[in-house]
């Protein structure tokens, strides 16, 4: 009998899976800002910027990018068959149980426009546990 028999036919799943990122530090900088930047593209949000309008986008996401130029540049979207950022399921913990709205404030990294809207649209009663 070989394994495939001896565990019984594959199921189908009835929804298609998500690769996940689990954030250790959700809280922290670099968290809610990875968070914040897989909203902001799945809402397809656009904020005002000091240069103007911008629409979000994953133009600094390494995996994300075409790669190019004479050494094929940073960019590796088109050499690996990866997951598309704004498909993965994002969660985490941190050591402060700070709300994710207020801890996007608190770390002043993006647009304050796209702070305010990332805020109000879906981090406004999300906490983090205590680890």
């Amino acid at each position: 009998m070989s394994k495939t028999e001896a565990r019984g036919p594959k199921r189908k799943i009835g929804r298609s899976l998500s690769p996940g990122i689990l954030v250790v530090g959700l809280g922290g900088n670099n968290g809610v800002t990875m968070l914040a930047g897989l909203l902001a593209v799945r809402q397809q949000l656009s904020y005002e910027a000091y240069h103007g309008r911008v629409e979000a986008n994953l133009g600094g996401c390494i995996s994300q990018l075409a790669s190019k130029g004479l050494y094929q540049g940073v960019g590796f979207a088109d050499r690996y068959d990866l997951a598309k950022f704004e498909d993965c399921a994002m969660g985490g913990w941190d050591i402060r149980s700070t709300p994710l709205g207020d801890a996007l404030y608190e770390s002043r990294v993006l647009e304050y426009d796209l702070t305010r809207q990332v805020r109000r649209r879906t981090l406004s009663g999300a906490r983090l546990g205590m680890a």
